[in-house]
This record gives structure tokens, sequence and C-alpha cells, in this order.
């Protein structure tokens, strides 16, 4: 999860792709000095991986998720997300929900 305009400018886009998860989970697994993890990479990580669906998800899109189905709590919380952009340095860009 991120603000829109970070995931706009493909600041996440190489980590959410199968190859990388793939890649970082199979990095951690081999660390563990543990009998089985290799295992279940292979028997249920890798089979797991192949059919989810990964992607970015903007901070915006979730609080317009939440405004349809709360739209008191995603008012307030989207008034919170707002000034959090605004005191954040990075994230120049106002959104609207």
């Amino acid at each position: 999860m991120a603000p829109q305009s970070q995931i706009s400018n493909g600041v996440f886009a190489e980590f959410v792709t199968k190859d990388c998860v793939r890649s970082l989970v199979n990095r951690r697994v081999t660390e563990y000095e543990e009998p089985g993890k290799d295992v279940w990479f292979k028997d249920w990580f890798l089979p797991t991986l192949e059919r989810i669906q990964i992607r970015e998800i903007s901070w915006e899109e979730l609080v317009a998720l939440i405004k349809e189905l709360d739209p008191s709590y995603g008012s307030h919380l989207g008034e919170f997300y707002q000034r959090c952009l605004e005191f954040n340095q990075f994230v120049a860009k106002r959104f609207s929900v």
C-alpha cells in the first residue's frame, strides 16, 4: 500500500512481480537452517504464488472503498490521510476520493 502518486511513478513496480516475490521468499527460506522450509517453499508457496494476483493498492483506493462501506468512518479516514499527505514531504499531490 502506498500513495497513488508513488504507484503511478513506478516506485514499487519491480517489487510486485511474481519473480521478485519468488526470489525474496526463496532467499528468506534459505536463510533458515531448519529442515522442511524448502519443502514448504516448493509444495505450498510456489503453487500459491502461481494462483494469486499481486498488485499495488493505493491508500486512495482503500479510503474510497471504506467510504463506500462506512461513509462516516471513511470520511474521517480520508481527512486523516489528507493531513498525512500535507505533512509528507515526498507526496505533494493532493487526492480526492
